[in-house]
């Protein structure tokens, strides 16, 4: 399939870089990786059509402070950092404006990997046939980070494709690359925009509706000791928020904060060594705030119950306990977790007498 130019849109570019990686196809050690948010319908394309796993490679690029769209380097998962020493001499930027905008950028890979990838375990790398794949590149600074980023992994080989960049930014790829695939290097270049008819924003919805068709849901995360932990959609949090407390209220509850990572892999050393913030109280009220980052829980005696917040909310999981009854597990932002934990399916009077620690 010939690639016209102007590219119809980033579709139409997956396919078309889908034949020319034909050879790849029915390989099981393939996977396509997508460079978010322009590259993932592109790389969904090819993705199917090798019939090769789709997953994504975070990249952030660093722009130029007063230039956002000059590249001064980028950023990937894992702490890769990439610069584009030239543009940093010639424009003399000083590190500490590097950093602050490093900083920035920092943030918003770590909102987009929990927006897109919610709690998905990272692919192993190792020994793979890794194709990474964006709509396009100008500097190369973004895919040079990516392929970095890769190479850490010790991948069997590398390909990088993209429908169109500048000759000069493919030069500069290909010893870095086992093999790049790009049908057009038009120059002058200026902008990957200009060299489509519609390139209008890909949205965050339609990176997860991809993440969710070709990376499948977010797994069941399974605790020991009977609990496990079943993830709330996004789109369910107030709802699901409202009808906890509702139904829950006057229950008794303990109230943990525990490390996320600990609670992972070892439940009952992660409440050792967490804190109780309340125990035996009734709960009152769960609250969503309306931008969806800060929950509220209200614990204690009606009047006088206290407020605990957590956020930014990473993740909500319902906790199902040996499948009769559950409670509600937030994932913070900073590494913690707060737990609602009911031990036994029953009303308050019927729990009158008993510690905390029987709860």
């Amino acid at each position: 399939m010939e690639l016209p130019l102007p590219i119809p849109d980033r579709r139409t570019a997956g396919r078309a870089l889908a034949e020319a990686l034909k050879d790849y196809a029915g390989r099981s050690d393939v996977i396509v990786l997508a460079l978010p948010r322009g590259g993932m319908p592109v790389a969904a394309e090819i993705a199917r059509a090798l019939e090769a796993p789709l997953d994504l490679m975070l990249v952030r690029k660093l722009g130029v402070p007063g230039y956002p769209e000059l590249a001064m380097g980028a950023i990937a998962s894992g702490g890769v950092r990439v610069m584009n020493d030239d543009v940093v001499r010639g424009m003399g930027i000083s590190q500490e404006a590097i950093e602050r905008v490093a900083e920035e950028e920092r943030h918003e890979l770590e909102r987009r990997a929990r927006a897109y990838r919610g709690d998905r375990p990272w692919p192993d790398l190792k020994g793979r046939c890794v194709i990474l794949v964006d709509d396009g590149l100008a500097t190369g600074a973004t895919m040079h980070a990516a392929i970095d980023a890769v190479r850490a992994q010790h991948p069997d080989c590398i390909v990088v494709a993209v429908p169109v960049a500048p000759p000069d930014t493919i030069q500069a790829l290909r010893p870095l690359v086992d093999e790049v695939v790009c049908p057009h290097t038009p120059e002058p270049f200026q902008a990957i925009g200009l060299w489509y008819r519609d390139f209008s924003q890909t949205p965050d919805e339609e990176v997860i509706a991809l993440m969710e068709e070709l990376a499948g849901p977010v797994p069941v995360a399974a605790a020991p000791t009977g609990v496990r932990y079943v993830a709330v959609p996004e789109a369910d949090w107030p709802d699901y928020c409202e009808t906890f407390g509702r139904q829950h209220h006057g229950w008794l509850v303990n109230l943990w904060q525990v490390d996320t990572q600990a609670l992972e892999s070892d439940r009952a050393g992660a409440l050792a060594s967490g804190t109780l913030l309340a125990g035996n109280e009734p709960l009152q009220a769960v609250h969503l705030a309306p931008d969806g980052q800060t929950l509220a829980v209200e614990i204690g005696p009606a009047g006088t119950a206290r407020r605990f917040t957590a956020g930014p909310v990473r993740r909500l999981w319902r906790e199902r306990v040996d499948e009769s009854h559950e409670g509600m597990r937030i994932d913070q932002g900073d590494g913690r977790s707060l737990l609602i934990e009911f031990r036994a399916p029953a009303r308050p009077e019927e729990l009158d007498g008993l510690a905390p620690s029987e709860l």
